[in-house]
C-alpha cells in the first residue's frame, strides 16, 4: 500500500509537471504569433512566411522556443535556463516514467532541475535573520529581545537525480514551480508588449490573466 501511495503521488506531481510545460509551450506559441504579425504588419516579413515559420515554432521544444524568439525579437524568459531544466524533467516523466538516462543529462550522469522558490525570515533590530519555511508545521520562534520584521526573499532552488533514478518532486517543488512560471510568464508578456511599443504599436496593456 505505500508504494501505491508513492507511485500515485509521483504520478499527480508528474502531471503536474508535463501540464506546466505544455501550456507554456503554447503560450510562447501565442507569444511568437503576435510578435510576427507586427512585422507583418510592419512589412518586414511576408504573412506567408509568418505562416510558416509559426508553424516550425509550435514543434519546438521549450529551450528552442525562446532561443528562437531572443533571435527573432530580442526578448525571452528571463530564466529560460531554469524552465529548460524543467521541461528535461517533464519529457523523462512522459517518456521514460521517470527514469533518468543519458538523454535527460545535460552534466555527467546528472540530471539538475532548478527554480526560484521564496523563503520566509524573522529580521532582529540588528539585522539578524532567521529563515524559515512558509508552509509553517510549527510557529517561528521570535528573537529574544527587540521587535522581528517578517520579510521574503527569492531564493535559487535546485533539485539532482543521477542516471538510473527515479525523478521524484515533492509537492511543495511543484508549487513553488507553478509560482516560478506565473511569475516568468508575465516578465516575457511585458517584454513583448515593450516590443510592440517599440515598433509603433499602440495597445491597451493587459496582463497574460486578462487583468488590465
Amino acid at each position: 500500500m505505500q508504494d501505491f501511495k508513492s507511485n500515485f503521488g509521483r504520478w499527480i506531481v508528474g502531471c503536474g509537471l508535463r501540464e506546466l510545460i505544455e501550456t507554456f509551450g503554447v503560450f510562447l506559441d501565442k507569444l511568437f504569433e503576435l510578435s510576427m504579425w507586427v512585422k507583418v504588419y510592419k512589412k518586414e516579413i511576408e504573412g506567408a512566411d509568418a505562416d510558416s515559420l509559426l508553424r516550425q515554432f509550435v514543434f519546438m521544444g521549450i529551450e528552442k522556443k525562446s532561443i528562437v524568439l531572443e533571435e527573432n525579437f530580442g526578448f525571452k524568459p528571463r530564466h529560460s535556463d531554469f524552465i529548460a531544466s524543467i521541461s528535461l524533467a517533464r519529457n523523462c516523466l512522459t517518456h521514460r516514467l521517470g527514469i533518468v538516462d543519458e538523454n535527460d543529462c545535460k552534466e555527467e550522469n546528472l540530471l539538475r532541475i532548478k527554480w526560484i522558490g521564496l523563503d520566509g525570515f524573522l529580521e532582529s533590530e540588528s539585522g539578524e535573520r532567521k529563515f524559515f519555511d512558509l508552509i509553517m508545521k510549527e510557529p517561528v520562534e521570535t528573537f529574544p529581545k527587540g521587535e522581528s520584521q517578517f520579510g521574503m526573499i527569492f531564493v535559487e532552488r535546485q533539485l539532482e537525480f543521477k542516471e538510473g533514478h527515479v525523478i521524484d518532486i515533492p509537492p511543495k517543488a511543484l508549487g513553488e514551480m507553478c509560482y516560478f512560471f506565473q511569475r516568468e510568464v508575465q516578465g516575457v508578456w511585458n517584454k513583448a508588449i515593450e516590443y510592440t511599443k517599440i515598433k509603433g504599436i499602440e495597445n491597451e496593456t493587459v496582463s497574460p490573466s486578462g487583468d488590465a
